[in-house]
Order: C-alpha cells, then sequence, then structure tokens
C-alpha cells in the first residue's frame, strides 16, 4: 500500500512539473504576444485554446519547439522573455515591423537550429552569445537596419548552413574564425560596408554552394 501511495506521489509530482514547464512557456508567449501588439496580428491567437492550437506554435511533450510567425504583421520589440524558452528549436519572426535590438542572451536558446528575424526593421549589433548557439544551422538576419562589425567568435557556429546577413550597415573585414564555418552552404552578405580582403583559407569552406558578396 506504501509502495502504491508513494507511486501515485510520484505520478502528480511529475505531472505538476509537467504543468508549471507548460505554464512558464505559456507566459512567455503571452508576453510576446502583448509585446508585439497580437491585436494587430494577421494570424491572431486565441489565449484560450491549447498552445499547440495557436498559431505558428509547435508544441512536443508539453515543450515550446518551434515559433514561426514570419509575415503576420508584428509590431514592437523581441521580449528578453524569448530567450527563455530553452526547447526552441526555431525562431522565425521575419517579414514584420520588429524593431529595437536582437536580446543579449539570445545564446540561451542552446537547441535553436533556425533563427530568422529577416525583414524588419531591427538596430545594433549580432549579440556575441549567438555564436555560442552549438546546433544553429540558419541565420537569416536580412534587410534590418543592424551594423557593426561580426563577432570574432562567429567561427565557433560549427554547423551552419546558411548566414544569410544581406542589406544591412554592417562593416569591417570578416573574422579570421570566420573561415572556420566549415558546414556553410549559403553565404549572402551583399549590400554592407564590409572591406579587406577575402582570405585564401576561404578555400576551407568546401560545401559553399552559394556565395554573394557584391556591393561592399
Amino acid at each position: 500500500m506504501s509502495n502504491k501511495i508513494t507511486l501515485i506521489f510520484t505520478v502528480l509530482f511529475s505531472l505538476s512539473l509537467f504543468a508549471n514547464v507548460s505554464q512558464a512557456e505559456k507566459d512567455v508567449l503571452i508576453k510576446l504576444n502583448q509585446a508585439t501588439n497580437g491585436a494587430k496580428w494577421i494570424n491572431k491567437w486565441d489565449l484560450s485554446l491549447p498552445m499547440n492550437k495557436w498559431y505558428g506554435v509547435k508544441v512536443v511533450d508539453d515543450k515550446v519547439i518551434s515559433i514561426n510567425l514570419n509575415n503576420n504583421n508584428l509590431t514592437g520589440r523581441i521580449p528578453v522573455e524569448i530567450t527563455t524558452l530553452l526547447n526552441l528549436q526555431e525562431l522565425n519572426l521575419g517579414t514584420n515591423l520588429l524593431n529595437g535590438e536582437i536580446p543579449l542572451n539570445i545564446g540561451n536558446l542552446k537547441n535553436l537550429q533556425i533563427l530568422d528575424l529577416s525583414f524588419n526593421k531591427l538596430t545594433g549589433f549580432i549579440p556575441v552569445s549567438i555564436c555560442t548557439l552549438p546546433n544553429l544551422k540558419v541565420l537569416v538576419l536580412d534587410r534590418n537596419i543592424l551594423s557593426g562589425e561580426l563577432p570574432p567568435q562567429i567561427g565557433k557556429l560549427s554547423m551552419l548552413e546558411n548566414l544569410s546577413l544581406y542589406e544591412n550597415s554592417f562593416q569591417g573585414q570578416l573574422p579570421v574564425s570566420f573561415y572556420e564555418l566549415k558546414s556553410l552552404k549559403s553565404l549572402s552578405l551583399y549590400s554592407n560596408r564590409f572591406t579587406g580582403k577575402l582570405s585564401p583559407a576561404i578555400g576551407n569552406l568546401v560545401l559553399l554552394e552559394n556565395l554573394n558578396l557584391f556591393d561592399n
């Protein structure tokens, strides 16, 4: 009997943990909705429904793994709370009207594979913490108002296959570590302010299929 009671309490405790995780992530999504004027979205969320019924949200095992709100009339800033969604594999907020900066601690999202914030009005720099995302395969920041130099540590993105930063105001030379991106297949850096020379080490990028560097 004692064993059965213990088992029941264990199950209930486990369920409560999952419920807490789900509620915490739900709170973050509600914050995202509020911060980006959810009432004016093209595809709005009915917050009374379960999270897996919300447009652009994918939930697996009670965890949010994907947010894709591309071209959905989001305005305002990306809330920093979004960096607490530690199970997130995809964050696509492209083709909206977001402003402000990319959250500095976005590197907390260690499971992130796709980050697309393109076609917005984001300003500031690429946070150095992005370079600590071990699983990142796609980094797309096109058509914003981003500036500064690429982080010196960018070469740590060993899984990166697609890097697209065109039509911003990035400047300076490509960092030495850039030539260590050996998984890179597509690179679009055109219409920026990059200077200097390409290193012969670009030959290390043996998987590269697409290279656009014009208008720098």
